[in-house]
């Protein structure tokens, strides 16, 4: 693994002055970059953090971790009317919320879904 870091200085909007550390590793034949800033007068502070994360990085090897299946969308068909709650399945994957779900399909819970609309359910 390769890489490099610089440190620079920014000035905000407000023209409040950040310090602005960027690291750079090559690995796996892809670039990975880690940003890291504060206030200048609080970058000291910070400071061991902000090396820690790049210096961490490292191969993953958890099975567990690696073996998570991506959640995807199912379209399914609304076979009766109800409340979009009344539609969803008693678990969603990955600890999504109901009220998550109904902002993918632009509905509020208790909106009136009618028989035959297509939703788009997270899946497993």
């Amino acid at each position: 693994m390769s890489g490099y870091q610089a440190r620079a200085t920014a000035l905000a909007q407000d023209s409040s002055k950040l310090s602005v550390l960027l690291t750079a590793l090559s690995y796996g034949g892809n670039m990975y970059q880690f940003l890291s800033y504060s206030s200048e007068a609080q970058f000291d502070s910070f400071k061991a953090r902000f090396y820690s994360i790049s210096a961490g990085f490292s191969e993953l090897t958890d099975r567990a971790i690696l073996n998570i299946q991506p959640v995807k969308l199912k379209l399914v068909t609304a076979q009766r009317t109800a409340a979009f709650s009344d539609l969803l399945p008693a678990k969603l994957p990955m600890d999504i919320k109901p009220e998550e779900v109904a902002i993918i399909n632009q509905v509020s819970l208790n909106d009136q879904i009618q028989k035959g609309t297509t939703l788009k359910i997270p899946v497993q």
